[in-house]
């Protein structure tokens, strides 16, 4: 039977069973495969902790999987299509994952996906969000004939840059396998319990060795490396292989719940707590008076590992909007620059270096005029300056780690803007160095490796003010590169107005999602800035109100379905599907009242999809709404 006719009868019993289930799951693919299983034993204690809490280990204590609380198994993807029958993503991939059985929290047993490799850079980190990109992955076959004897050879390969590697030489006696029946199983997400894949899937197996029922041992070579990274606890040298699974072809469709499909398509709720963040601290001077911390503009918010929230307060600051007003004044003062605030609205810490180089303004240390935030997956604070020239590096605790660019100094002509502090600064810019930015906007720090360099923690930032780009630079400041130019065509910013562009965030399909702002639209590029579409923000009744895409967050699911986006000229936030650009709903309105905006600026989401947005102009607050 030729490959084509073969794939044709898969694709005619995946679809029968779609039909036949349709009134409970939808498909979401459907894949040709073939597939390589060993069942593991690793230690126990070291596998709880990869658990969500309430799961808890399902082995079984008889037949082929006896003992085995782990498989590793190592997938070829031969084609992968959606329902209409077209290919998703390059049509075909390469991974593997670490998959252990285990009984959810209401005792039922299912599957529970902990981490995998895969080559395609779409599919990381993948439906489960825990896949790593690898940037090894090596997969080859052979076959050669000893006596009547067919025997096979296959060599995997897969390791991400930060270490965790899977590797696989096996060596067998080729046999017949044994088909079994289309069956249903649940797949979950260690990283997110609550995402849940049905796996329809029928398959020929052949068992060339087992230590519990010991059939004829057709395995001649073998060898298995795995660890490193996030994966070094679990294989420490003492895990042992109980079962080796050759799978020859397997068949699957891949289903969601309906419910859990409502969950995705349908736009979250949101409700605001007007008593987030608490009052801040008052402090006594020398006479004992006392003066309370207030906040001016906010200049950016972001959520680290722990859902704390940083802030970025203008209010010490001497210039425009962004410092303290006349009637804030009065017996208020300039909360520190930087806030942390914990989920119930609490403040845990608060630090930055307030230094002026005059009574009029201009910093000394840190950014004028901060704009930007994001906090990178060790926890450090990464701050811009929509008025400077530079991108700063803070550990969690505010010491200065890192400097991109040279402070006071920018990408532009001398005489720029000759009445600043900082001279060199404005637009427009020279848009070109590979040392100099020019009044940033935002910033984002890959985890995943760099597709040019494979190393993690790629800076992207948004230079936005002065400049028309997303300039790129390696984890320790070097200069990668750039994309970007004034203008109204793809991959061009406005040339005026502002924060050109003005927000920079990285999606977990690996897209680059840019602010441009004052062309009322997002633009998606991959890592390497190729232009992949628009997505413009035209709320029905409110097209005549300008910079509508001032700053964008994901929600939660693992898809990512619908970005967030602020919006200074009508007072709302927009929920947009991500994937059609429709508006599906918003949130606020215009106003000083709990849940309502004036000047909502910056947006940032926390694990739970609850959504912090600050407010610049005549706001000068921010505000949490929890998702219900």
């Amino acid at each position: 039977m030729t490959r084509i006719a073969s794939f044709g009868m898969i694709l005619i019993a995946a679809l029968t069973g779609f039909e036949q289930h349709a009134s409970a799951q939808t498909m979401v693919e459907y894949s040709a495969e073939t597939r390589f299983q060993l069942d593991l034993h690793v230690p126990d204690a070291v596998l709880m902790s990869f658990l969500p809490s309430g799961w808890t280990p399902n082995v079984a204590t008889q037949g082929p999987a006896k003992d085995a609380n782990l498989r590793a198994v190592f997938i070829d993807r031969i084609t992968i299509n959606g329902p209409d029958g077209k290919p998703v993503g390059k049509g075909s991939n390469r991974l593997a994952y670490l998959v252990a059985p285990v009984k959810d929290s209401t005792g039922a047993g299912v599957q529970l996906v902990i981490g995998g490799l895969t080559e395609d850079p779409s599919d990381a980190p993948g439906p489960f969000g825990n896949y790593l990109l690898a940037t090894t992955h090596k997969v080859q076959r052979s076959t050669s004939s000893e006596s009547a004897a067919t025997l096979e050879s296959q060599d995997w390969s897969l390791a991400a840059a930060t270490g965790e590697h899977l590797e696989m030489h096996i060596k067998f006696e080729r046999g017949s396998g044994n088909k079994g029946n289309a069956a249903d199983t649940k797949f979950y997400s260690a990283k997110n319990p609550s995402f849940v894949q049905i796996s329809r899937q029928e398959q020929v197996l052949d068992i060339l060795r087992n230590v519990t029922t010991n059939p004829p041992d057709r395995v001649k070579e073998f060898s298995f490396k795995a660890g490193g990274g996030s994966f070094s606890k679990l294989f420490d040298g003492t895990q042992k292989v109980l079962s080796w699974d050759n799978i020859l072809w397997l068949n699957r469709s891949v289903l969601v719940p309906l419910s859990q499909q409502a969950q995705t398509t349908q736009p979250p709720q949101f409700k605001v707590d007007p008593f987030w963040p608490k009052p801040l601290p008052q402090v006594k001077d020398a006479k004992g008076q006392m003066h309370q911390w207030i906040t001016g503009e906010i200049g950016g918010n972001c959520v680290d590992s722990r859902d704390h929230v940083f802030v970025l307060n203008r209010g010490w600051q001497q210039s425009g909007l962004g410092k303290l007003q006349p009637f804030e004044g009065m017996t208020g003062i300039a909360a520190p620059p930087v806030l942390e605030i914990d989920a119930d609205g609490n403040l845990v810490n608060s630090w930055g270096d307030a230094s002026l180089l005059a009574p009029g303004g201009g910093t000394k240390v840190m950014p004028e005029s901060l704009h930007g935030c994001f906090v990178d997956y060790e926890d450090n604070v990464w701050i811009a300056g929509n008025s400077d020239g530079v991108v700063q590096k803070y550990s969690h605790d505010g010491k200065l780690l890192m400097q991109i660019g040279t402070k006071g100094v920018c990408d532009g002509p001398p005489t720029l803007s000759p009445k600043a502090f900082f001279p060199t600064c404005g637009s427009p810019g020279d848009n070109m160095s590979k040392t100099l930015l020019n009044d940033p906007a935002d910033i984002a720090v890959d985890s995943n490796p760099d597709p040019v360099t494979n190393q993690r923690g790629s800076v992207y930032i948004a230079d936005g003010y002065g400049n028309h780009r997303i300039v790129v630079f390696d984890n320790k400041g070097k200069y990668l590169r750039q994309w970007g130019s004034a203008g109204d065509g793809p991959g061009q910013f406005a040339a005026e107005g502002g924060g050109h562009p003005h927000c920079v965030m990285i999606g977990t399909d690996n897209l680059i999602y840019v602010c441009d702002r004052a062309h009322n639209r997002v633009q998606v590029f991959d890592k390497t800035g190729a232009f992949k579409r628009f997505i413009p923000v035209d709320p029905p009744g409110f097209t005549d109100a300008p910079i509508r895409v001032n700053d964008i967050g994901f929600s939660t699911d693992p898809l990512q379905t619908f970005f967030y986006s602020t919006d200074v000229g009508s007072g709302n936030v927009w929920i947009v599907n991500r994937m059609t650009g429709v508006i599906v709903g918003g949130l606020g309105t215009i106003g000083h009242h709990a849940g309502g905006f004036v000047g909502p600026h910056t947006l940032s989401v926390d694990s739970k999809g609850n959504i912090y947005i600050g407010e610049g102009g005549g706001g000068r607050r921010i505000q949490k709404f929890v998702k219900q």
